[in-house]
This record gives C-alpha cells, sequence and structure tokens, in this order.
C-alpha cells in the first residue's frame, strides 16, 4: 500500500545527516508555514538517527546528535502537534550478524533468526529473518516496543522488494510480521 499521507522527510533535505537541532529547526518551518494546516504533521527521520545496537540488537539512537534521544524528540515534536517518524531496513546487517546478540527476552542469539543464503533487503550485507524459526518474531516485537517507548508514530522499512534495489529480496514477509508486532505493541504506529 502506498503511503497516502503527506510526510516530511529529512532524506529530501539532510539526507543521512540529521541532528535533534537541525530536525527541531525544519519542524518549526513546517509550523511557521503552517503545513501542518494542510496535513504535515509526520516529520519522519531517514538515514542517520541510529548509533549501533544495544545488547539485544534493538537499535539505538545517536546521543552524540539526538542528544534527548528518539522519546525526548517524541514529546517535543507532539507538544507542537506533529508526529515523529523513523526509518530502518528490514533483516540483520552484517554488523548485527557479527556481534550475534541475544534476542530479548529468549536464549536465542541473532545468528539463530537468520537465513544467510537469502538477502534481507535490496542492499547487500543484509540477511534474511527466517520468521520460521524460534525468536524471529520476538526480534521485531522487540524493535517495535523501543520504538512504542519512544512514542513513535510512523515506521518505514526502507530497502525492502519485491523490486527495486541492487538485490532482489523479497520482504513481504517482513512487512507482515512488521505490522503483527505493531498491533501487538498497543501504540498506533503508521
Amino acid at each position: 500500500q502506498t503511503c497516502a499521507l503527506p510526510i516530511w522527510s529529512s532524506w529530501s533535505f539532510i539526507r543521512g545527516k540529521p541532528t535533534e537541532e537541525n530536525i527541531k529547526a525544519q519542524a518549526e518551518a513546517l509550523i511557521a508555514n503552517k503545513l501542518p494546516d494542510l496535513g504535515y504533521r509526520y516529520v519522519n527521520i531517514d538515514s542517520g538517527w541510529a548509533d549501533g545496537y544495544d545488547e539485544h540488537g534493538i537499535p539505538k539512537p545517536n546521543l552524540t546528535t539526538f542528544p534527548d534521544g528518539m522519546d525526548g524528540l517524541a514529546t517535543w515534536l507532539h507538544s507542537r502537534g506533529l508526529k515523529l517518524g523513523i526509518y530502518l531496513g528490514p533483516g540483520v546487517n552484517q554488523k548485527l550478524y557479527d556481534a550475534n546478540p541475544i534476542v530479548a527476552g529468549t536464549h536465542i542469539h541473532i545468528q539463530d533468526i537468520v537465513n544467510k543464503s537469502l538477502p534481507g533487503a535490496t542492499l547487500k550485507n543484509v540477511y534474511k529473518i527466517d520468521y520460521s524459526k524460534p525468536g524471529a518474531q520476538a526480534y521485531i516485537n522487540s524493535i517495535v516496543q523501543q520504538f512504542a517507548r519512544w512514542k513513535v508514530d510512523f515506521v518505514k522499512l526502507d530497502f525492502v522488494g519485491p523490486g527495486g534495489g541492487v538485490l532482489p529480496a523479497d520482504n513481504r514477509d517482513d512487512i507482515q510480521q512488521w505490522h503483527k508486532a505493531i498491533v501487538r505493541s498497543g501504540r498506533p504506529i503508521w
């Protein structure tokens, strides 16, 4: 399904170098130009917001560029009638695979939920999550639960297939599992 929401995306202007300061400046410009009156309420941060992963493989914000964290930014945006969106790719990248953390609330390691023979995204060096394996859904649930704690309002899975990109990934099952995790979280995330 195509997103029919009017959104502002950091990629269009800031590319992969967002900071809390420049995201807030852009949000203030949206407000000053009355764009929320036209439906532009989503302030979406593309590449560059994360700084690796926590001990369970959950993406963590770059606290150097986002000193208030994603939850602090969400609170600030919400106080102005705006919503926070973040982007991330599906699958497990090589760096996370090599670190091999334990999925939160389980005894299962990241490498146990991966099928290395299939691309996990339309980019190189990303492995496919095999949702038939124990712990795979728990991993996605743990990421979405963190996003819900941060009060994220929009999640875009980037570099998904079929179609496009460098590799012929098929991420339809990823989309289904993310949807299940969002519903389970109880937070209305688009």
